[in-house]
């Protein structure tokens, strides 16, 4: 995180999270990596974790990909199912 290009960074944050995130996160949180202490042994765990946090979140985010493909294919498919719709709650 320390060694994030900001603007890169950024991008990300925005492309995850619109309207929520920027260019002023990015660079606090980068500003963050660089001013904590730890080891390199500490450093690498946290790096073994965020990528395995990183493909967990590419999974759900795919799994919810489908997920809303097939919701879409049974209302189109199902008359009956678009009346789902309809419920106020």
């Amino acid at each position: 995180m320390c060694q994030a290009d900001p603007q890169a960074l950024s991008q990300l944050l925005r492309q995850q999270c619109p309207g929520h995130y920027g260019e002023p996160t990015a660079e606090k949180l980068i500003q963050l990596a660089k001013t904590s202490v730890s080891s390199d042994q500490t450093t690498q765990a946290r790096q073994s974790s965020m990528r395995i946090l990183c493909d967990q979140l590419e999974h759900t985010q795919s799994n919810l990909k489908l997920l809303q493909q097939e919701m879409e294919r049974l209302l189109d498919n199902d008359p009956k199912a678009s009346d789902v719709l309809y419920i106020p709650e």
